[in-house]
Formats: C-alpha cells, structure tokens, sequence
C-alpha cells in the first residue's frame, strides 16, 4: 500500500511539472510574439517617418537647386534694394527721378494701377521690353513699393494678360497678381533635373494654399509657358535725358 501510495505521488508531481513547463512554453511564445509584433510596428513606423523625411528633403534640395540657378541665371525674386522714394507725392516724381536708359510703364496688375520701372530696356520684335521690374502703387494716395521681379533673360520679357503679370525663364513660369496692397505670386511651375538629366516637377497655386507640390508631368508648366505666348509683352519708355 505504501509503494502504491509513493507511485501515485511520484506521479502526480511528474503531471504538475509538465503543466507548469507547457505553461511557462506558452508564456515564453506570448511574450515573444509580442516583443516581434512590437519590433514590426516599430518598424512600420520608422519607415513612414523616413518617408516623410526624404519626401522634406526633397523639396529642400528642390528648393536650395532652385535657388542656385535663379542667382546663376537671373531668375525672379533675388535680393534687391527698392530705391529711395521718400518724399514723393507722385508716380510722375518717381519717373522724373530715373537715371538715363532705364525704363518705365504703366499697367493694371490684378485690381492695381502699377508703374513698372525696369534698370533698362532691349529691343523686343520693335518695342522697347525690360526683364527685370520694381512695381509701385499707390498706398493712402502716394507712391508705395511693392516688390521686385526678374525674369530669366531676354528671351522673357515681362508680360501681362488678363490682370497677371507674366515672369519667365527656361525652366519656370510665374504668374502675379496684385490685390490688398500686396505682390502675390498666384502660380508658380517649374522643372528640376537631377545629375542624371531626370527631371522633378512642382507646382503651386496660391488659390488652394498649396506649396511646391511634386507633380507627375510638364503639363502645369507647358500651360503656363502657353499663356505666356498668348500674352502681350509690356512696353517701357526709355528714359533719355
């Protein structure tokens, strides 16, 4: 009886060590399978933020390119010291002001009488154009400035087309308007290419608040460089004294 008594504990404790065994096995491929399935989130997340950070970088790049090519070739929006107009009451003042062979027009950008006054004018097809222009306006009933635009040689004259002053160069075509007292670029194409010859687009309308966006194809800037065909090249008068 005893024996039998032992060989039933002996047993009894051999079924309670392998519960706890199997126990402790499940526990094991539980926490592992968590610990994986964290490790695979982490993984997923650390790839989106590496996603977004290529996509800012590119614009960056994109940005810092563009840059460089407008301060090699002239583009719009460089750095530029309007001149001193304190004192004056009238656009006539203004103009009365400018130095020999410098150059100046009247036209209605957005809801905005402007003078254009440009550093100099070329010979365009037989009307005196200008590529680069300080635009004035008149703020309380005196002249006011508004801002400086240049385009990317002579082969893009400022022009202007249903209220919007056209603003060119090989890659890039922006579009201006002015409205509250203000010189807002209202679109804006322009192509990008890599060392490769691969070529970025981006795009941006002001209307959708949009900034740069990397677009698919030429499409937005071969439509702005065929308005600009369309437009009517602005005529400056030379300044002779």
């Amino acid at each position: 009886m005893k024996k039998l008594y032992f060989l039933t504990l002996t047993i009894a404790m051999m079924l309670v060590l392998c519960a706890c065994n199997n126990k402790a096995t499940v526990s094991d491929t539980v926490v592992n399978a968590s610990v994986e399935q964290n490790t695979i989130k982490e993984q997923d997340s650390t790839d989106e933020m590496d996603a977004e950070t290529e996509a800012e970088s590119a614009l960056e790049n994109a940005e810092e390119s563009k840059a460089s090519d407008q301060a090699s070739e002239g583009e719009s929006e460089p750095s530029h010291e309007p001149r001193d107009i304190r004192g004056f009451e009238t656009f006539t003042q203004i103009v009365d002001s400018l130095d020999n062979d410098m150059g100046y027009a009247n036209v209605p950008v957005g809801d905005t009488d402007v003078l254009l006054i440009s550093s100099g004018v070329y010979d365009d097809e037989g009307i005196d154009a200008a590529i680069d222009s300080e635009i004035y306006y008149y703020k309380d009933g005196t002249p006011a400035y508004l801002g400086y635009v240049s385009a990317g040689g002579t082969g893009y004259p400022l022009s202007v087309k249903a209220g919007l002053l056209y603003v060119g160069s090989k890659h890039e075509m922006t579009t201006y308007s002015v409205a509250n007292g203000e010189l807002i670029a209202t679109e804006d194409a322009y192509e990008m290419y890599d060392s490769e010859g691969n070529a970025t687009y981006y795009y941006s309308l002001k209307e959708n608040a949009s900034d740069n966006l990397i677009i698919e194809d030429d499409s937005k800037l071969k439509k702005l460089f065929a308005d600009y065909e369309n437009a009517e090249t602005i005529e400056f008068t030379k300044v002779v004294k």
